[in-house]
C-alpha cells in the first residue's frame, strides 16, 4: 500500500486526543467530519461520559448532515454489559431523525465474529461496521465519508 493509505495519513486532519474521563478519550477525525471515542474499560462512569459526549455532539450537529462515529471498545477491560447496551438503545431512540454511520471496534473473539455476521445480515438505516482493528474501522469510515461527498456532488 502507498503512503496515502496509511492510518497516519488518513487521520492527518485529526484533533489532539482529549481525555474525557480515566479510560475514555475523544478525537475529531477528518477535519471534524467525524469523531472517535476510544475506551479502555466499560465502567458505568465511562459509559455515562461516553453517552453524554455523543448527546452533546448530536445536539449541535446539523440534522441534515450525516454523523460519522468511530467507537473503539477494543480495550482489554471492555466488555459488553447490560448497562452499556441500555445506554446504546437510549441513544438510538433519542435522535430518531438523525442519519448516523458507525464504525465499531471490538476485540476479536467468537461472540464478536458472530455479531459481525448478524450486523451484516440485518438491513439498517443506521449502518454499523464492526471491525477488529482501529485501522480497518478508520478506513471504512473514511470510505463512507467519501461516498457521501460523491453522492452530494
Amino acid at each position: 500500500m502507498g503512503s496515502e493509505n496509511s492510518l497516519d495519513t488518513l487521520i492527518l486532519d485529526a484533533s489532539p486526543l482529549e481525555e474525557l474521563c480515566p479510560g475514555l478519550t475523544f478525537q475529531w477525525l477528518f477535519n471534524r467530519q467525524a469523531f472517535a471515542l476510544y475506551a479502555e474499560h466499560s465502567s458505568h462512569k465511562l459509559v455515562d461520559v461516553w453517552a453524554e459526549k455523543i448527546i452533546e455532539i448530536t445536539k449541535s450537529w446539523p440534522k441534515n448532515r450525516t454523523l460519522f462515529i468511530l467507537n473503539d471498545f477494543s480495550g482489554k477491560n471492555c466488555t459488553m454489559t447490560t448497562y452499556n447496551q441500555q445506554k446504546n438503545r437510549e441513544l438510538f431512540r433519542m435522535f430518531p431523525g438523525y442519519k448516523t454511520i458507525n464504525a465499531l471496534v471490538v476485540r476479536q473473539n467468537l461472540t464478536m465474529q458472530l455479531i459481525k455476521l448478524f450486523i451484516r445480515a440485518v438491513p439498517s438505516d443506521r449502518p454499523i461496521h464492526l471491525s477488529f482493528t482501529r485501522e480497518e474501522a478508520t478506513r471504512w469510515l473514511k470510505q463512507q465519508i467519501d461516498l457521501e461527498h460523491a453522492a452530494q456532488s
